[in-house]
């Protein structure tokens, strides 16, 4: 049960990492033009 709960908390950590590196560029793209976002 505690390896489960280990990895769960390694997951965790590594989507918080991987999302934190994307999130300025989501911001980009809800002001593309060239997404048609503003449209």
């Amino acid at each position: 049960m505690i390896g489960a709960a280990c990895s769960r908390t390694v997951l965790r950590a590594a989507l918080v990492d991987k999302y934190n590196t994307v999130r300025p560029f989501l911001r980009l793209l809800g002001e593309s033009k060239a997404l048609g976002a503003d449209a």
